[in-house]
C-alpha cells in the first residue's frame, strides 16, 4: 500500500482529472468490439501518473499501486469486459469428467476443474456454494426422468445451477424433455435464505448475481435478459421506472435445455445471459451525484446449439424412460441451492479509483 502526506485532497483531485476527459463521464459511446474485447483507452490514467511523478513517487511505487487496485487486463489503461485472456480466446479448462464406464449415471459429470473439485477462485462464502456440481451442459447421463434435476456448472457465472423439467418437446421425430432454470437457483434470500452464501456485500434481488470476484473486481452483475425471473423466485428489487425498454419475455429471454431422455442426448440449448454494471454513487464525483443505486444493463448474449440433421437421423422416437434407480439425480425436495445468476464501462474504473483514494488516505 502506497502512502504519501501530500494526498489528503487526493479524492477531489482525482475526480477533477477524471471528469475532465470524455472517458471520465458516467456514460460514453464505444463500439461493440471496443466494449467487449479490444478495449478503449483511458487517458486520465496517464495524467494521474504525471501527478504521481510530480509528487515524488518512483516508477516502482506507481506500478505497485495500479497492480494492487486495477484488474489485470486494465493495467495498460484500457478497458473491455472480456479483454482478460482468461475469458477471451482461450480454452475453458482443463476438465476431468466421468466416462460412465463404471457407473452410467456418472457420464459427463465434472470431477475436477483446473485440478480441483471446487471453484479454484473460491468466490463464494461457503464450501457448498463453491462446489462444482453436474456437467458442463453439453453432456448428460442416460435415463432422465421428469423428476430429475439437471445440474450444470457455468463458468460465466462462477457456479453451478439447476434445471427442472417443464414440458415435452419434439425435435423432428425425436421426443425430448425441456428443462428450465429452477426457481430456487435464482431465488432472493427472502425466498430462500440458503442463497445468502452467493451474496457479495449487500444481497441483491432475485435473478441477480454479483460476479465481481470472478472478474478481477469489476462491478459486474449477471442476470437473465431483461431481468427475466421464473415464477416463485421472488422479486428482483429493481426500480423498473428507472429503466426504459425492459420487457422480459419467456420465449425470447429464457435459458433452456432440450434433452432426449433415454440416452441423455442434448437436442437443443439456448443460453441467455445479460451483463449489467452495478452503479453506486462515488463520493467527490459530480458525474455520479444524481445517479441512483441500480444495476444498469449493458448487453445480453445468446449462445445456442442443436443436434445436426445427420445426428438426428440416428435418433428414433423412443418410449418414455423408466423411473431412474434410487440415488440417481435429485428431486425437487432434494434440490441444492444454486443461483444464476454501452456507455457505462468507465463506471468500473471510476469505482476502482474510489478504492485508490481509500488506500491513499
Amino acid at each position: 500500500m502506497v502512502q504519501h502526506p501530500k494526498l489528503s485532497n487526493f479524492l477531489n483531485m482525482t475526480a477533477m482529472i477524471v471528469e475532465s476527459y470524455p472517458e471520465g463521464k458516467a456514460f460514453v459511446t464505444k463500439t461493440v468490439e471496443e466494449l467487449l474485447f479490444k478495449g478503449f483507452n483511458l487517458p486520465f490514467f496517464d495524467h494521474l501518473n504525471t501527478i504521481f511523478r510530480e509528487l515524488g513517487w518512483t516508477p516502482d511505487e506507481i506500478e505497485a499501486l495500479w497492480r494492487e487496485v486495477l484488474p489485470r487486463d486494465a493495467r495498460d489503461f484500457r478497458f473491455a469486459f472480456y479483454r482478460d485472456a482468461v475469458r477471451n480466446g482461450t480454452v475453458d479448462g482443463p476438465y476431468l469428467i466421468g466416462t460412465g464406464k463404471e457407473d452410467p449415471y456418472d457420464f459427463g459429470r465434472i470431477h475436477l476443474w483446473h485440478g480441483e473439485s471446487k471453484h479454484y477462485m473460491k468466490p463464494w462464502s461457503s464450501e457448498e456454494c463453491n462446489a462444482i456440481n453436474g456437467t458442463d451442459g453439453t453432456l448428460f447421463p442416460p435415463l432422465i426422468h421428469k423428476e430429475t434435476i439437471l445440474q450444470t456448472f457455468v463458468t460465466d457465472l462462477c457456479r453451478s445451477m439447476s434445471f427442472r423439467y417443464e414440458k415435452d418437446v419434439e425435435f423432428g421425430v425425436i421426443l425430448g424433455y425441456r428443462f428450465v432454470l429452477h426457481p430456487d437457483s435464482v431465488a432472493s434470500v427472502k425466498v430462500r435464505p440458503e442463497n445468502e452464501c452467493f451474496c457479495v456485500g449487500k444481497c441483491l434481488g432475485a435473478g441477480l448475481l454479483d460476479v465481481s470476484k470472478c472478474f478481477d473486481g469489476k462491478p459486474i452483475v449477471m442476470s437473465s435478459p431483461h431481468f427475466l425471473i421464473p415464477d416463485g423466485a421472488g422479486d428482483n428489487g429493481l426500480n423498473k421506472s428507472l429503466l426504459d425498454g425492459i420487457a422480459p419475455m419467456k420465449d425470447s429471454h429464457e435459458t433452456f435445455l432440450d434433452v432426449e431422455p433415454v440416452n441423455g442426448t442434448l437436442l437443443r440449448v439456448k443460453k441467455r445471459l445479460q451483463t449489467n454494471i452495478k452503479v453506486r454513487q462515488v463520493d467527490g464525483y459530480k458525474a455520479f451525484a444524481n445517479l441512483p443505486e441500480m444495476e444498469v444493463p449493458v448487453f445480453w448474449t445468446e449462445e445456442s446449439a442443436e443436434l445436426s440433421q445427420e445426428e438426428s437421423k440416428e435418433q428414433r422416437r423412443r418410449p418414455k424412460p423408466p423411473k431412474p434407480p434410487s440415488g440417481y439425480g435429485s428431486t425437487d425436495e432434494e434440490t441444492p441451492t444454486w443461483a444464476i445468476g454501452v456507455g457505462v464501462g468507465v463506471v468500473v474504473l471510476v469505482i476502482i479509483l474510489r478504492c485508490i483514494c481509500k488506500k491513499l488516505n
